[in-house]
């Protein structure tokens, strides 16, 4: 995927039921599939790779929008994006492999 600065994509992630009926609670990894955080974050920026009804402890992958900032260096496969909303661990940017982004 190439991208450009400060523009869209859908990053991957697991989504999980928010405290809220307009939000999901959405944990994303770091470019070591570590746990990076979690985040809650409005339905509408999340698509989930499988329609299901989250009970409390349900997850299920899904995809969050989040905003590509820059490419780190050519050939290294990173990119920075700044997600929808502060993780409660460790804040808004984060670097992931490129092939973690589609257009959609």
């Amino acid at each position: 995927m190439q991208t450009l600065p400060t523009e869209t994509a859908w990053m991957k992630c697991k989504v999980l039921k928010g405290m809220f009926s307009t939000e999901y609670l959405v944990v994303v990894n770091d470019r070591n599939d570590n746990e990076y955080g979690e985040m809650f974050v409005d339905k509408f920026l999340v698509k989930l790779d499988q329609e299901k009804d989250l009970g409390m402890d349900d997850s299920v992958p899904g995809r969050v929008r989040v905003r590509t900032t820059w490419q780190k260096s050519e050939g290294s496969g990173l990119i920075s994006v700044m997600l929808p909303a502060s993780t409660i661990q460790n804040g808004r940017y984060l670097e992931v492999p490129e092939n973690w982004l589609t257009n959609s």
